[in-house]
C-alpha cells in the first residue's frame, strides 16, 4: 500500500545583497557670536560714547552710515540666524532617525542572510529525506510531510520578512534622498548667512559709536 505524500516546490527567495549602508553627512555650522549666551549671530556690543563738537571716526569708531546700515540688518540676520539653528536641530533629528532605521536594515539584513542559509540547508535535507521515504509505511510519509510542512511555514515567514525588508529598503532610501536634499539646502543657505554674519561683524561688533549717530540711526 502507498501513502500519499505531499509535494510543493521548495523555493527559496536570494539572500545576496540584503545589507544597506548609508553615508550621511552632518549639516553645515551656523556661524556664532561673541554673545554665545544669547540666541543672536549679529550684535552691536561696543560703547556709547557722548558726543563732541568734533567728532572724530577711526576703527574703533562706527560712521554714521554703517551704523544705519548695522541697525537696518540686525534683526534680519539674528532672524536668519535663528531660523537656521533650527533647522540644524530638525535636519539632525531627521539624520538620526535615517541612521536609525539604517542600522536596524543593516541587522535585519544580517538575520535574513542567515536564515535563507539554514533555510536553503533544511530545503536539501527535505530533498534528502524525500528520496528516502518508505512510501509503503504511513510513519515514514507522515514524518516526510510534517518537515516539509513545518519548512514551507517557515519559509513562507521567511520570504514575507525579505518582502518587508526591502519595502523598508527602499523608503529608507526615499527618505536618505530627501534628507540630503535637505541638508544641500541648509549648507547652502548657511553659507549666505555665514557671509552675512561675518559682514556684520566686521562692520558692527566690538566698534563703539556716538550716542546722536545711533539715535540717528534708529531714526529718533
Amino acid at each position: 500500500m502507498h501513502v500519499r505524500m505531499q509535494h510543493k516546490a521548495l523555493s527559496l527567495l536570494a539572500t545576496t545583497g540584503l545589507a544597506l549602508f548609508l553615508t550621511l553627512p552632518l549639516p553645515a555650522a551656523v556661524a556664532g557670536s561673541n554673545a554665545a549666551s544669547t540666541d543672536s549671530v549679529a550684535v552691536i556690543n561696543g560703547h556709547s560714547i557722548k558726543p563732541t563738537p568734533a567728532k572724530t571716526y577711526g576703527p574703533e569708531i562706527i560712521k554714521p552710515d554703517d551704523l544705519k546700515w548695522c541697525v537696518a540688518n540686525i534683526d534680519k540676520v539674528n532672524a536668519d540666524g535663528r531660523a537656521a539653528k533650527a533647522e540644524k536641530t530638525r535636519l539632525e533629528a531627521e539624520g538620526d532617525r535615517v541612521k536609525a532605521e539604517n542600522t536596524a536594515l543593516t541587522q535585519m539584513g544580517k538575520s535574513l542572510s542567515a536564515q535563507g542559509e539554514a533555510l536553503s540547508a533544511r530545503s536539501q535535507q527535505i530533498a534528502e529525506q524525500r528520496a528516502s521515504v518508505d512510501k509503503t509505511k504511513k510513519a515514514s510519509v507522515d514524518a516526510y510531510n510534517a518537515s516539509l510542512k513545518s519548512f514551507s511555514e517557515q519559509n513562507d515567514v521567511y520570504k514575507a520578512k525579505v518582502k518587508e525588508y526591502s519595502a523598508r529598503g527602499s523608503k529608507l532610501k526615499e527618505q536618505s534622498d530627501l534628507y540630503k536634499q535637505h541638508q544641500s539646502a541648509f549648507n547652502t543657505s548657511t553659507d549666505t548667512l555665514n557671509k552675512s554674519v561675518a559682514e556684520f561683524s566686521q562692520r558692527c561688533s566690538n566698534k563703539n559709536y556716538y550716542e546722536d549717530d545711533m539715535a540717528a540711526a534708529k531714526g529718533r
